[in-house]
């Protein structure tokens, strides 16, 4: 009997070892799904789109006007793949997958699938979670996972329009400008000081290495670089970088979702404190009053209308609160606010 209980013992010891090398090979895969909201404007029929990503994707279509739930569509997907979110016309979905970038229509069909080289696999760990691109979608920026450089692809044909070398140093954020005239990319520090990080933008047209910032390092893929639409400068939160005279300034408590206005005067940026702008001429922030409820207070996903004349907020409800979240509308030229939009719980 002591003998069967101390074999007993040890097969489970063994078991129990293998289980962690085996999880530490191949982590389990519930983890690897990410959970992130998405909001866009539907131009065509006027309503506001809500996806939310995770185990049990879904496509919610909300009225405009009034917050309340016109339709839900369950994706079709597997825990292997990511969503990437909207494009940027509000009509489709970025997913991808294994064989590459998928373009699925809002209805949910797939329009086409493009190649990416060098994707990990599954597909689901790559990094940056939220798609990279132009101010029309027509071009995504992918970095390839085996080979130090970044690839420019064409969302329509899947051509490459441009390749750029990276240097061996950790990749910790990707921007791409409104017209794709400029990259930016941010590495670790290559002398090792790892509160710092190396800041480059670089010229598409011109195929070179612009100039490169010494920046404080953002965590690894936690938000992207952001530029201006006059591409004169990119915000790294907390900071926001003078391209032309090199000047860095830090914005306080910033937490996320920082959008330029179109009319280069300011920006927009989530904080622990609520939303707040920054004046780039007087160099002031100023905390904005959008009439949130309070338990609807965080900031998740933003979106600019196909236009470029609206752009939208939307702030995540707690579960205890009446609705799934709110939808703060707001001109996009000054970052006045106009409305907000409460979308009822599915």
């Amino acid at each position: 009997m002591h003998n069967l209980i101390q074999w007993k013992s040890g097969m489970a010891a063994m078991l129990f070892s293998v289980m962690v090398s085996l999880s530490s090979i191949h982590p389990v895969l519930s983890a690897e799904v990410p959970n992130k909201s998405y909001v866009a404007l539907n131009p065509e029929q006027g309503q506001v789109l809500w996806l939310q990503t995770g185990l049990s994707p879904a496509i919610l279509s909300f009225n405009g006007q009034t917050g309340a739930l016109e339709h839900s569509l369950a994706l079709q997907h597997e825990a292997t793949q990511l969503i990437m979110g909207f494009t940027p016309d509000g009509f489709k979905v970025a997913r991808l997958e294994a064989a590459g970038l998928s373009i699925l229509h809002r209805t949910g069909k797939s329009l086409r699938r493009l190649a990416i080289a060098n994707l990990p696999q599954p597909a689901s760990r790559y990094r940056p979670m939220t798609a990279i691109t132009n101010a029309t979608g027509t071009a995504q920026l992918f970095h390839d996972t085996q080979t130090p450089q970044l690839q420019v692809l064409h969302t329509g044909n899947g051509k490459i329009l441009a390749t750029v070398a990276l240097p061996k140093a950790r990749l910790l954020a990707l921007g791409l400008d409104a017209t794709m005239n400029k990259l930016a990319y941010v590495t670790a520090n290559v002398a090792g000081k790892t509160d710092k990080a190396d800041l480059q933008i670089y010229d598409l047209f011109k195929n070179k290495l612009i100039k490169t910032y010494s920046i404080q390092a953002p965590s690894p893929f936690s938000q992207p670089v952001v530029f201006s639409w006059d591409g004169k400068y990119v915000a790294v939160l907390p900071q926001v970088i003078n391209l032309q005279t090199a000047e860095q300034i830090t914005v306080k408590d910033a937490t996320g979702s920082a959008v330029f206005t179109t009319d280069h005067q300011a920006l927009l940026f989530a904080s622990r404190q609520g939303m707040q702008r920054f004046d780039l001429a007087r160099k002031q922030q100023q905390a904005l009053d959008w009439q949130l409820p309070a338990d609807c207070q965080t900031t998740v996903a933003e979106d600019m209308s196909v236009d470029q004349q609206q752009l939208v907020f939307a702030s995540l409800c707690t579960p205890a609160a009446n609705s799934l979240a709110v939808v703060s509308f707001v001109n996009a030229q000054t970052g006045q606010w106009q409305r907000n939009l409460n979308l009822a719980k599915p």
